[in-house]
């Protein structure tokens, strides 16, 4: 298949657009946000020592104050740019989770029922076809369906969703494990998995196309790829946060159950700092009508945190528009 993949790759050179480095384009956007950074705390650690009648609005204002070669669009960008690294924060948790359908529930598997035609990790393959067969049904069905009752999906809500739905299929993976350590070795079925798979894609579709448009089309047109990248780059940093969390737990010998349990928990404690983030967030594009989440009577889809007894509203997770 990869060869094939390179094949198509090569044969279809002629046909790109290779647009060569402008030498007159902006600098990086990490150089410019380090630029800022740096100009902000410098006239911050410095301001003690002027008398100046006029106070920055923000930390990032101090920047044209201090150097006359940062202008007030650069800093513009850099808020808006700043505004979503709140979110970003999150996600690594996200995929501390969902990479552990490669790992943890693996390993899981093996120690269940598993037919002689099947082998443990190929289970995993029923994510990638429940994500071919939900994520049409989320776009043409669901999706639309919510927006005619007044529920509009908009991104936020999508992701926050994803993440209690991530949530959601850590705890069905921990009450699997708890059935596995009350019976007998290799007697539970292994395609009780099924569930927690279904539910754990349902969640990557909200939190994972709908976080890269989100971070991409957020961010000022000069940071673009600088947020998109990082948004990816939580995936990295959700792995190794994973490492780390077994490595610990197997260290103070905390059973799987347990630890699934945790995990599943600690994603809806971030599914409700995500929604007290959300509550205050303006859209970029809210202008092309595309979003709307002013409308006041959008609807009640209740988040129950399992065993919490604690409903979050998917109107407060996604309503954002007022300056945070």
């Amino acid at each position: 298949f990869m060869a094939a993949a390179l094949a198509v790759l090569v044969n279809s050179k002629p046909s790109y657009v290779i647009i060569k480095p402008d030498p007159s384009a902006p600098a990086s956007p990490v150089a410019v946000i380090l630029r800022i950074l740096m100009a902000a705390t410098t006239d911050l650690l410095t301001s003690c020592r002027r008398s100046s009648s006029t106070a920055p609005r923000s930390f990032l204002d101090r920047a044209t104050r201090f150097s006359s070669t940062i202008n007030q669009a650069e800093v513009a960008d850099a808020k808006d740019f700043f505004r979503t690294i709140k979110f970003v924060l999150l996600m690594p948790l996200f995929w501390m989770l969902f990479d552990q359908q490669g790992s943890a529930w693996v390993l899981q598997a093996k120690r269940m029922d598993v037919p002689g035609w099947l082998e443990a990790e190929q289970l995993g393959v029923c994510n990638t076809g429940f994500v071919l067969v939900l994520l049409p049904i989320m776009e043409k069905k669901v999706y639309p369906w919510l927006s005619s009752i007044g529920r509009e999906p908009t991104p936020l809500r999508r992701m926050g969703l994803g993440m209690f739905f991530g949530g959601a299929s850590f705890i069905v993976s921990a009450l699997v494990e708890t059935s596995i350590q009350n019976s007998a070795p290799h007697s539970v079925p292994v395609f009780i998995q099924l569930p927690q798979y279904l539910i754990l894609t349902i969640g990557e579709i909200g939190v994972s196309t709908t976080g890269l448009e989100f971070f991409y089309e957020e961010a000022p047109p000069s940071m673009r790829t600088a947020s998109a990248s990082l948004f990816l780059l939580t995936t990295a940093m959700g792995d190794v946060m994973g490492g780390l969390l077994y490595d610990i737990a197997g260290a103070l010998g905390i059973s799987n159950a347990a630890l699934l349990y945790f995990c599943g928990f600690t994603m809806f404690v971030a599914t409700a700092i995500f929604i007290a983030f959300a509550r205050t967030y303006r859209y970029r594009a809210s202008e092309r009508g595309r979003r709307s989440d002013d409308d006041g009577d959008e609807g009640d889809v209740q988040l129950s945190l399992v065993g919490k007894g604690r409903d979050l509203d998917s109107d407060d997770m996604m309503e954002g528009d007022q300056e945070g």
